[in-house]
């Protein structure tokens, strides 16, 4: 009697795990569609929203970088912003924008060498970009906000837009100090504010 009261329960317990095998391979083949989908250049959204969002989309756009999603090359958010590493080239995406020029605002709250931002290199949207840099609390106080002009021309195949920074290279704190942190850091971001220029110059 006790060895079938143990193949009940037993074959009770398989029949549970097989259903959430089966449910972890709905899910995964899902997943796996839509990056086959993004791979091959569909779009993740239906072609209403999408011209929806460019035709009305605000004429400034704030980004809580503390906040998901961002791109590639960051750490866990913390309470005053969000390290970038551990390698020297860090990717804000950011959503197309119709035909306009823009003002991309970035502010940093940190850095892990002083020298840093004296040899970094900025791109928007694969073009590079000479950064106009304003400490809050000169003259070298943080946060501190770069502002990178940039222009979109044509939204006939609109796509996301990156804002790379490529610094000269990433350093742990234990090799600046007694620290235990063996993070490769270059950078702590804190938001991204997008500006149509023209409502930056009202």
């Amino acid at each position: 009697m006790e060895t079938v009261k143990e193949l009940i329960r037993q074959n009770g317990f398989l029949a549970d795990q097989l259903a959430q095998v089966q449910q972890d391979l709905e899910r995964y083949y899902l997943e796996n569609l839509q990056l086959l989908e993004h791979a091959n250049g569909a779009p993740l959204i239906d072609e209403f929203t999408l011209r929806y969002w460019l035709q009305y989309h605000p004429r400034e756009l704030w980004i809580d970088l503390r906040e998901e999603p961002l791109h590639d090359n960051w750490y866990e958010a913390e309470r005053h912003g969000r390290w970038a590493g551990p390698k020297p080239l860090t990717t804000i995406r950011i959503p197309a924008l119709r035909p306009a020029e823009y003002i991309a605002e970035i502010e940093i709250v940190e850095v892990i060498t002083p020298g840093l931002l004296q040899q970094w290199i900025c791109t928007v949207g694969g073009i590079e970009v000479k950064p106009l840099m304003e400490y809050l609390y000169p003259p070298s106080g943080f946060p501190l906000v770069v502002s990178l002009p940039f222009k979109v021309s044509s939204v006939a195949q609109p796509r996301p837009i990156d804002i790379q920074f490529a610094f000269p290279q990433a350093v742990a704190p234990s090799e600046l100090s007694g620290s235990d942190d063996m993070r490769r850091l270059t950078a702590c971001f804190r938001a991204v504010r997008i500006i149509d220029s023209r409502l930056h110059r009202v």
